[in-house]
This record gives C-alpha cells, structure tokens and sequence, in this order.
C-alpha cells in the first residue's frame, strides 16, 4: 500500500540502507533517504502542465494536481488559488492591485480578461479562500472545478498566446520563403 494515498500499488525499489519493514516510512517513499523508486505499477499518469507558464506557476500548478490526486485537497484548492494568483501577476506586473480580488477586476475592466473570466476566477478565488480560512473540508467536486479554472486559465494567459505567435511566426517564415523562391 502507498503509504501517500493509501492505494495499492507494487513498487521495485533501491534501498539505501537497510529497514526491517517499509513500513517504516512515513509519507511518499519517494520523499524518504531509504529509498528510491526504480519502477512503480500501476505506473501513475502523467502531470499535465499547460505550455509556456512561469516556472513558479508549474511548480504550484503541480503541486495542486499531486494534492488533487492523492485527496489532499485543502492543499490542492489552496495550490490552485496560488497558482491562479502568481500567474495573474505574472500575467500583468503592471498592474497596481496587491489584493487578488482588485487584480481581476483591473484585468476585466482593461479587457485583458473576459467577463466570463473573471466571474470564474473570482469563484476560484473564494473557493480557494474558504479552503485557507475556514474549516469547512472541501470536496472532490470543488477540487475538480479548481482543477479546470487554473488549468484554463493558464492556457488561455500563457499557451494560446504563444501558440498564436508561433502560427504567425511560421506563416511569415512560409511567406518569405514563397517570396524569395517566386522571385
């Protein structure tokens, strides 16, 4: 059993020093100095990482799916919400709002945001608030709806922008080549 989720899974390790029972370890093996992995099955799914965001915001982003997965999910709806805001600003550093709730609605009111962004993002925002603040456990579904939001939101701030960018940057290498051979 993975003593991280509880679940049942087999797992080849390497030992770096002798134990008399894994149980020993406390928490995800591969967390521990005993031991590392050399391969799990079932093997676990890949963490999907929306392109081109800040490395900080991969690294919350990730951490919120591990917690989401393992139902840990006061940490997880509080990762999301981290992850929402470091991005935000990261988003826009220019903007002046140092309270997340101003940062979205500057962001809408420029309309570097949709409407329907932002309602969304304000809903992530409490829902990640009430997980920081009060003792009220979250459930599966608000983790989920966490999930989505951040994970849209992130590809609508950072991928599909540089997705646009490369599709004009090809296009116009396309155009010059046609150019040069027509001529």
């Amino acid at each position: 059993m993975c003593p991280a989720c509880f679940k049942g899974a087999v797992a080849h390790l390497e030992l770096k020093r002798k134990i008399q029972n894994i149980a020993e370890i406390d928490g995800p093996i591969d967390h521990d100095q005993i031991c590392s992995y050399i391969e799990v099955f079932p093997k676990p799914a890949p963490i999907e990482i929306p392109d081109h965001i800040p490395d900080n915001v991969a690294r919350i982003f990730k951490q919120a799916v591990i917690n989401k997965n393992t139902e840990n999910l006061d940490a997880a709806c509080s990762m999301y919400r981290k992850a929402m805001e470091l991005a935000l600003k990261s988003y826009s550093p220019d903007v002046e709002a140092w309270k997340l709730e101003k940062r979205i609605d500057t962001l809408a009111s420029e309309n570097r945001i949709t409407p329907e962004l932002q309602a969304w993002a304000h809903e992530l925002r409490l829902d990640g608030n009430e997980a920081l603040h009060s003792g009220a456990e979250p459930n599966e579904e608000m983790a989920e709806q966490m999930h989505g939001f951040c994970k849209f939101l992130l590809i609508y701030l950072y991928t599909l922008p540089e997705q646009v960018r490369a599709a004009k940057a090809r296009r116009e290498t396309q155009h010059r080549a046609n150019h040069f051979t027509a001529e």
